[in-house]
């Protein structure tokens, strides 16, 4: 199978050299998407038009950068495309969809949205510290 060549010429995407640069950009205050890409994957090469796109769309808000896995030696890479988003100095890894719109929402994002299940535990929390007595004053009783 011809591999293909993850050109960034004429793009918005920006191309990490080493290592280094990478854990420096990991390390940064964002918002961007890191990508780390195998050029025999499959899944890589069917999102590489993806990447291009949505580098297109958050221009000016954020970045996309990659880097290719043999250039990449850190062994915290789980499989190919290892996808990170750093937002104000911390990394985490993304695991949301794959399409330009939910990438670029989990990209651009302010705070991660809590789940129900969360929210429900904090009202329980809040409802279950209330002090009696003030339920008492303030609930009338038929």
């Amino acid at each position: 199978m011809d591999e293909p060549d993850f050109d960034t010429s004429g793009t918005e995407i920006v191309r990490v050299k080493d290592t280094k640069e990478a854990r420096r950009l990991l390390s940064s205050q964002g918002p961007l998407l890191m990508v780390v890409y195998a050029k025999w994957c499959g899944h890589c090469q069917a999102m590489y038009d993806t990447w291009k796109e949505l580098a297109n769309k958050v221009k000016g808000k954020a970045k996309v950068c990659v880097i290719e896995a043999s250039k990449y030696t850190d062994k915290d890479i789980d499989g190919y495309p290892d996808m990170r988003i750093v937002k104000k100095g911390k990394a985490r890894k993304y695991e949301g969809g794959r399409s330009v719109e939910e990438l670029s929402s989990g990209l651009l994002s302010l705070g991660g949205k809590r789940s129900r299940r969360n929210r429900s535990r904090l009202l329980v929390r809040r409802v279950r510290k209330t002090p009696k007595r003030t339920l008492r004053r303030n609930v009338t009783f038929v």
